[in-house]
């Protein structure tokens, strides 16, 4: 995952809770049926993960 300022032509705009995310076509497959959840750390860092819906 990068932080993109521009969408590119060959990408997909998804809006999820007024969050602009932007796919690549090719890698769009990956992300079907999935779910982007923030994880708290103990030390106040967090991670991204993709869980299954």
């Amino acid at each position: 995952m990068t932080l993109e300022e521009s969408q590119k032509e060959n990408d997909e705009k998804v809006v999820k809770h007024d969050i602009t995310f932007l796919l690549s076509k090719k890698q769009s497959i990956y992300f079907q049926n999935k779910t982007l959840d923030f994880s708290k750390g103990i030390f106040g860092k967090g991670k991204f993960k993709l869980k299954n819906i």
